[in-house]
């Protein structure tokens, strides 16, 4: 599948996203509803999310960033675990909520248009105790990635847990960035410990068999 970018620009699905991340405007224009389905939307939750699920990464509330349409989320409410999505896309968000009515997990799940990156009132007072980034930070510029890791340590709490899953250093295909181990932890600083790292799959209808990604657990 490819998703044409900016005017005059190679389409994105060919090339790798450097430095500068990937532009907002770029994801209004995949959920338009003239549009295909962006890659990432495979309408269900990321196996690599249900087995970070599995090995108890997740304690409630967890602030779901970048969450789309909702499925990751919604897997998470499922297992009685209150969720707090949010996305930039207003079209993204209105799914997402409509997932959540269709799923019956509106009491768990709740989902707001927010930039991640300025997320001011968003979580209304409460401090998450997990965060789940999948498919998120790989997206952002070299400028962004400190404003995102100063509204991590915001808005949680002492012992809280990161779980990334973003395209890795060894995805050769085109798409977002690449992300190493080490960019994780120079972006996120020594408020948060990297306790677990799984050489894992990023789920893509524009990556056949999946895009070579690192499952990362990181503790406040």
């Amino acid at each position: 599948m490819t998703n044409s970018g900016p005017s005059g620009a190679v389409p994105r699905a060919d090339r790798i996203a450097d430095s500068r991340g990937v532009p907002a405007p770029f994801f209004h224009s995949v959920y338009e509803p003239s549009a295909e389905p962006p890659p990432w939307e495979i309408e269900r939750a990321q196996v690599a999310v249900r087995n970070a699920l599995d090995r108890g990464w997740f304690t409630g509330p967890v602030l779901d960033v970048g969450c789309g349409t909702g499925c990751n989320a919604i897997l998470l409410a499922t297992s009685g675990i209150e969720v707090i999505g949010v996305d930039i896309v207003p079209r993204a968000i209105e799914r997402a909520r409509g997932r959540a009515k269709h799923a019956g997990v509106e009491e768990y799940a709740r989902f707001e248009m927010a930039d991640a990156c300025d997320l001011v009132g968003v979580l209304r007072g409460v401090c998450a105790k997990s965060v789940l980034d999948c498919g998120f930070c790989h997206v952002l510029s070299d400028a962004d990635r400190p404003r995102y890791a100063a509204q991590l340590l915001r808005c949680t709490e002492p012992g809280a847990s990161l779980v990334f899953l973003n395209f890795s250093e060894h995805e050769v295909r085109g798409g977002p960035r690449r992300m190493t181990i080490n960019d994780y932890s120079t972006m996120l600083g020594s408020a948060f410990r990297l306790v677990d790292s799984i050489a894992s799959t990023y789920e893509s209808t524009a990556h056949e068999g999946g895009a070579r990604a690192w499952l990362l657990r990181y503790l406040r």
